[in-house]
Formats: structure tokens, C-alpha cells, sequence
């Protein structure tokens, strides 16, 4: 079922937007919602001024909208914590998936990956156990860029590696834990598993977050500093601002 979240990721991609190019772009991403649905659910975000209403059927972001990230999980991921956790009880984890990044992106990329980030010490004990316990999916050990060409992309995939001490991230009710905006943002500049959002399309992804949610500055950097991706993101940063001019 459409969101509130699915909605405003495709107003922010242009000027305006109309129903019927919003109930086709949900059809070509297998979102489910009928036409009726989403007028009442556009009403209710004209109502809470996240959208304007400029014509009969035709929709404009509001200009000041900021919300709360709010990361994707279901119930597969939910299966996965759970395997994880029976087994490592009082281990740091954060488990997400890369549809955190294609839903704010303009790139249409075929990579299918739920990210289990677990302590150092205990990745390839991870590893090993969903390899064994956990169907549906092709298990991988922090893979390189060429094993990504040859064996992830197009399928269905769990990437178990190390998480970063001290990353930002956010605990849910159930005690999961997922990633913050701002960690989904260093990770994309740092690591091999988002090449594709890597160089311009970057600009585009850090552009449309900072249009769509609230960032804390300080969270980010001290992560970046982490990293060592200060530099970069703030050169993107800089970008950014310069095309506001």
C-alpha cells in the first residue's frame, strides 16, 4: 500500500505532478493503492499543507516540507532480525535494505540487497548462520565491487559485513535497529555496495534529502570524520548550496 513517504519521494522528482502520473509510477514500482485511495490520501496531505493543490488533479510539494526519515523494513527483514537475534542476543546490529536509496534516488538500479551490519568479531558467525537458516535470499560476506558485476546485482541478496563504532542509527520499538539518514548518506560515498549513487548521481541523492528530510549537520560530519569522508561530503554539501544560488 502507497505511503505518505512513497508520495512525497516522487512529488520531490518534479515541478508538479499529476494522479495519473503518480498511480503509473506506483504501478511501474508494484506499489499497490486504487484511484480513490490516493485522492483521499492527497487530500489529507493537502489538508496537512505537505502538498498544494494547483489544478483539479494536478499537486505541487510544499516548498518548506521537512519530515523524520523513516526506514524501510518489513517482514522479511523482520524474519532476519529475528534469526540474528536468537542466536546473538546482546550483539550491536543494524539491518536496512538498499530500497532506503532507490526510493530517493533518480537512478534505476536492479540491486536487491538487505544490509545485516553486525560487530566485526561477529560477521562471519552471522554469515554462516543466515546462510544455513535464512531461504529466499543469496547470503554474501562483505563483497567487493567485481562480486556485485558477477553475482549480486539482479538478485535477491543479503550482505553481511562489518558495522562502523559509533555509527548513527535509530532503534525502533521492537529493538531493531536501522540506519539514520545521515549514516545512509556516508555509506553511499564510502562504500562499493552503492557505486551507482557514487560521483553525480550523489549530488541528486544528498539534494533530494535535503529537500525531503530533516539532517542533522553535526551527526553527519562526526560520522563522515569517522570515515574519513569529511572532505567529500562536503564538497557535496557545498554543491548543493551553490545550485540553491
Amino acid at each position: 500500500m502507497a505511503t505518505k513517504n512513497d508520495i512525497l519521494t516522487f512529488a520531490r522528482h518534479g515541478e508538479s505532478f499529476s494522479v495519473n502520473s503518480l498511480l503509473n509510477y506506483f504501478q511501474s514500482v508494484d506499489i499497490d493503492i486504487n484511484r480513490r485511495s490516493l485522492y483521499t490520501q492527497l487530500r489529507r496531505m493537502v489538508d496537512a499543507k505537505e502538498l498544494k493543490k494547483l489544478d483539479r488533479g494536478l499537486f505541487i510539494i510544499a516548498a518548506d516540507l521537512k519530515s523524520k526519515f523513516h526506514p524501510f523494513y518489513n517482514g522479511e527483514m523482520k524474519r532476519i532480525a529475528k534469526i540474528v537475534s536468537s542466536a546473538y542476543p546482546f550483539l550491536d546490529r543494524c539491518i536496512w535494505s538498499i530500497d532506503d536509496i532507490k526510493r530517493l534516488s533518480h537512478y534505476a538500479s536492479n540491486r536487491d540487497v538487505v544490509f545485516v551490519e553486525v560487530d566485526r568479531d561477529a560477521v562471519e558467525g552471522v554469515f554462516n548462520l543466515l546462510s544455513e537458516k535464512f531461504s529466499g535470499r543469496r547470503v554474501f560476506l562483505n563483497p567487493s565491487e567485481s562480486e556485485y558485476s558477477y553475482y549480486i546485482n539482479g538478485t535477491p541478496s543479503i550482505i553481511v559485513k562489518p558495522l562502523v563504532t559509533e555509527a548513527p542509527c535509530i532503534k525502533d520499538k521492537e529493538g531493531i535497529t536501522h540506519p539514520s539518514i545521515e549514516k545512509i548518506m556516508v555509506d553511499v560515498i564510502s562504500d562499493v555496495d552503492f557505486t551507482p549513487w557514487q560521483d553525480f548521481e550523489a549530488v541528486r541523492l544528498f539534494d533530494t534529502i535535503f529537500t525531503m528530510y530533516e539532517v542533522a549537520t553535526s551527526k553527519l560530519m562526526r560520522y563522515a570524520r569517522r570515515r574519513g569522508k569529511s572532505d567529500e561530503i562536503e564538497e557535496l554539501v557545498s554543491k548543493i548550496k551553490r545550485q540553491e544560488e
